[in-house]
């Protein structure tokens, strides 16, 4: 399986991506759990858990960008569904927004997956 993103961020920049994904993922399954257990009905139990699942996603990097874009339009729809906080709905579909157009960085299992590649031009 081929990865999503081309090119990934290394150094200082490839580090700031994995805090941002581990922290962000961790917070998403966190919130979806919280809800769950406060007992929500059928359309915000399958936001959170499309939150939930991306959240994992992201946590380990796999499908950065396809999970990020999926939380960002969960966001979105529980910002349109339930209109508690929209400031949270903002910042989760930003960050979201953020990560699916950055990708996932150097630590990430979608650059394991993509190998790291050595080409060698040859000598003529």
């Amino acid at each position: 399986m081929k990865p999503l993103s081309f090119s990934v961020a290394r150094g200082a920049p490839g580090i700031g991506l994995l805090i941002a994904r581990v922290v962000f993922g961790a917070d998403l399954v966190v919130q979806a759990v919280t809800a769950t257990r406060q007992g929500s009905f059928t359309a915000h139990f399958i936001l959170h858990a499309a939150s939930a699942g991306g959240g994992i996603l992201l946590f380990l990097g796999l499908w950065t960008r396809i999970a990020a874009v999926i939380v960002a339009l969960a966001a979105l729809l529980y910002c349109l569904l339930h209109q508690a906080d929209w400031w949270q709905c903002i910042l989760f579909g930003t960050v979201a927004t953020t990560l699916a157009l950055l990708g996932p960085g150097a630590w990430s299992l979608d650059a394991r997956l993509a190998g790291w590649r050595r080409i060698e031009i040859p000598r003529r």
